[in-house]
């Protein structure tokens, strides 16, 4: 998984853009899903 830290970096991306575009969100949801998958990877 990632750091906190980016994840942090992500929720706060994710809720400045989510007004303008619901994309983001999509894609975050992905990406963490895909970090939990893989623990391992730092």
């Amino acid at each position: 998984g990632r750091s906190v830290m980016g994840e942090c970096l992500g929720v706060m991306c994710i809720t400045i853009t989510l007004p303008l575009h619901p994309t983001p969100l999509l894609i975050f949801l992905a990406v963490a899903r895909l970090n939990r998958l893989n623990p391992w990877t730092d």
